[in-house]
C-alpha cells in the first residue's frame, strides 16, 4: 500500500506518536460519532479523503490536528499513520484495511469514526491502465440554498487514461439520506442547509464499480441558508420614471417558480398626503411610477417546500430637471 498525502514539512508518516498537543489523549471513550465509508476499489485506485467531511469535532471544540490510520485485517499490522487534514492513498496491495480518522481538539481530547477499505484484484480485461494520475483537488463546495449550482472539479485532472471516464456522485444529507447524481457537473437544486458528504468515483471505460473505479473522494458541501436577500435597485433614479423591479432567480427541486409578492412604501407620503402610500403587487416583476422621495422595498417569496423568502432594497427618487425646446 503506497501512501500519498499533503503533509505539512515535519509531520510523520508511519508513527505511532500523537501530535505534541495531543500527548497522552486518547479516543477510547469518545465514541465514533459518525461513520466512514466502506467501499471496495480495484487495486490501483485512487483514494482520497477530507477529514472536515465527517465533522467528528462537537460544534463548541476547537481543531488541533487530525490522524488518519489504516491497519491490514490480514497480519493485524498497522500499515499507516498520517498527521493530515487529507488522506490521499494510492491502493496497491490486495486486502482488507480497517479505516479510521480521529481528530483532536487543543485540549487534547479524541472523536473517532471508522470505516473500511477492501482492495481487490480487478480482471485482467479491466485492470486499470498503470499510467493513469490523478493531480489536483475536488471540493469542498459552498452553495446558497434555492440557486442554480453544480458540483464540478476543475482543477482536477486525469492524465494518461485511454478509456472514457464516467462521472458518479452520492451526496449524504446531515440525516442520512442519500441522493446520487452522475456527469461530470451535476446540477444541486433542492438541498436545504446544512453539512453534506460528497462522495466522487470516477470509473473507466464503464461506470465506477470495484473493478473499474480509477478515482474515489470524499468532501464536503454547505448549503447556505438564503432566507435574506439584498435586492439590486436601480440607483439613482428621477421622479415622475417609470421603474421595473424584478425578482431574483430563485430554483425550486420541482422546477415550478416561487410566488413572488412585492410591498413597495413610499416614505414621503405621510408628510406630504397625509396618509402612508403602500404599492403591493404579485409576480417576478412589479413597476410603478416614482414620486420625489425615498422607497422601501419588499420582495417575499413563497416556496414550494413552505419557506418564505424575503429580499430588501431602497430606491432614491429625485426631482430631476427637465428640458424642453424653448422660443428665441
Amino acid at each position: 500500500l503506497q501512501i500519498c498525502t499533503g503533509v505539512a514539512p515535519g509531520a510523520a508518516l508511519y508513527s505511532s506518536t500523537p501530535p505534541a498537543s495531543s500527548s497522552g489523549s486518547s479516543a477510547a471513550g469518545a465514541g465514533a460519532i459518525t461513520k466512514l465509508p466502506t467501499v471496495t476499489l480495484p487495486r490501483g485506485a485512487v483514494m482520497e479523503l477530507d477529514a472536515e467531511s465527517f465533522k467528528l469535532l462537537p460544534a463548541d471544540a476547537q481543531l488541533d490536528n487530525f490522524m488518519w490510520e489504516l491497519k491490514q485485517r490480514s497480519n493485524a499490522e498497522q500499515a499507516a499513520i498520517v498527521y493530515s487534514k487529507l488522506g490521499r492513498f494510492e491502493l496497491s496491495a490486495v486486502d482488507t484495511f480497517d479505516l479510521q480518522l480521529t481528530a483532536y481538539d487543543i485540549e487534547g481530547n479524541g472523536y473517532t469514526g471508522t470505516g473500511a477499505v477492501q482492495v481487490v484484484a480487478p480482471t485482467a480485461s479491466l485492470g486499470l491502465n498503470s499510467q493513469l494520475t490523478f493531480a489536483g483537488t475536488c471540493g469542498p463546495f459552498s452553495v446558497k440554498q434555492y440557486t442554480a449550482a453544480s458540483l464540478s472539479c476543475p482543477s482536477l485532472v486525469a492524465t494518461g487514461s485511454n478509456g472514457k471516464l464516467s462521472y458518479a456522485w452520492k451526496i449524504i444529507a446531515p440525516n442520512g439520506a442519500v441522493s446520487s447524481r452522475t456527469g461530470l457537473k451535476p446540477a444541486v437544486v433542492g438541498l436545504g442547509p446544512g453539512h453534506y458528504r460528497v462522495e466522487l468515483a470516477i470509473g473507466v471505460d464503464g461506470a465506477p464499480n470495484d473493478q473499474t473505479t480509477a478515482y474515489y473522494r470524499v468532501s464536503y458541501l454547505v448549503v447556505q441558508a438564503n432566507n435574506k436577500l439584498l435586492l439590486s435597485m436601480p440607483q439613482p433614479l428621477c421622479a415622475g420614471q417609470a421603474v421595473s423591479l424584478t425578482a431574483p432567480p430563485l430554483v425550486q427541486q420541482d422546477a415550478s417558480a416561487p410566488q413572488y409578492l412585492w410591498q413597495v412604501a413610499w416614505l414621503e407620503s405621510q408628510q406630504l398626503q397625509g396618509y402612508k402610500e403602500v404599492l403591493r403587487g404579485e409576480g417576478s416583476t412589479f413597476g410603478f411610477t416614482l414620486q420625489t422621495g425615498h422607497y422601501a422595498v419588499l420582495m417575499t417569496a413563497r416556496m414550494a417546500d413552505g419557506a418564505v423568502i424575503q429580499g430588501v432594497g431602497n430606491i432614491t427618487s429625485l426631482p430631476c430637471m427637465r428640458c424642453r425646446p424653448g422660443v428665441v
